[in-house]
């Protein structure tokens, strides 16, 4: 563990980084997982460790490394969510830019070193840096919103930069805890409309964990929840979503696909679905996935031949 002197304290009165870990009940995992963010090459952050109720030790894990590295404050409060969450971790925080790590999960120890390099480097004003995209570039947020809606990069936070100064008057961070899966990816879409400039790193400095009682491997999916997500992302994008409509058609098509990939029951005759039907010829740029999601109007059939779709893609990788 690295211990701040008097010196360093002095230098992190305003630091450059605040990394916001949302905390509940991942005693199992904590430790590392801090550990993993002291062991920063970079050193000008502080860290923000939001205990959401935790009922395990997971809130004494935080108050014991609090007390031995002064870069790290510690928040209680009642559970609320991993959203509300991080809402008070970005309230308390004083960096410039923020980073959000789950807790049962760690960073590489030159994390921050690789996402702080382009805005040494850069002198164009730049709002966020993302890890794991699929090119390395500089794009708009407009283009990052783009990717987001076609699935060309994740809607995770985690694992990226984003200037604190987006998060205000953030409308996706008062979601509430009826919503725990896709709030990232929301939050995302949020700020890739206020975002200018953007700079995209296929470079991975984030380490997910396989938690098997993590809201993400435990979740059910439902009607009522896919068509909630749809709706949030429509509100989300509000009047820009004229300037999206490919991408948009694109990201209503996949949530018609989890939907019979993951057997949840539902009708062809649903508004939003009709019109997705009926639009099918607009569009020429889509996959033979999609185009099965389109055509074959009978979810186990459909299911069925997405399959054989995936097999066959798994054929050609091998040869």
């Amino acid at each position: 563990m690295q211990i701040t002197t008097e010196s360093s304290v002095a230098s992190m009165n305003k630091p450059k980084i605040s990394i916001i870990v949302p905390v509940y009940n991942t005693e199992l995992y904590l430790r590392e997982c801090i550990e993993s963010i002291l062991r920063q090459s970079f050193m000008n952050f502080e860290v923000l460790l939001v205990d959401d109720g935790s009922t395990d030790a997971s809130g004494s894990i935080c108050e014991d490394y609090a007390t031995k590295d002064t870069r790290i404050r510690v928040f209680h409060q009642t559970n609320q969510g991993v959203t509300a969450a991080r809402k008070c971790g970005i309230l308390h925080s004083n960096g410039e830019y923020l980073c959000f790590v789950d807790s049962d999960d760690t960073i590489t120890s030159d994390a921050l070193a690789i996402l702080t390099e382009p805005l040494q480097r850069d002198i164009r004003d730049i709002d966020a840096v993302v890890s794991s995209a699929n090119k390395d570039a500089f794009i708009s947020g407009h283009e990052y919103v783009r990717m987001l809606l076609e699935n060309e990069k994740s809607g995770s936070l985690c694992g990226n930069l984003y200037k604190r100064s987006l998060f205000k008057n953030c409308r996706s961070l008062d979601l509430d805890k009826d919503f725990p899966i896709g709030e990232d990816y929301i939050t995302n879409l949020e700020l890739g409309l206020k975002i200018k400039q953007i700079v995209c790193l296929t470079v991975s400095i984030y380490n997910y964990r396989y938690n098997p009682a993590s809201v993400m491997h435990v979740r059910t999916y439902t009607l009522a929840y896919e068509e909630k997500f749809r709706e949030t992302v429509e509100k989300t994008l509000g009047s820009e979503i004229e300037n999206f409509e490919e991408a948009w058609y694109k990201c209503q098509l996949r949530t018609l696909e989890t939907m019979i990939v993951h057997r949840v029951r539902f009708s062809y005759d649903r508004p939003w679905i009709h019109r997705l039907l009926k639009l099918r010829h607009n569009y020429s740029s889509l996959t033979l996935r999609q185009k099965i999601i389109l055509r074959v109007r009978h979810a186990v059939l459909c299911r069925y031949l997405l399959g054989i779709e995936v097999r066959i893609k798994e054929r050609l990788k091998c040869k």
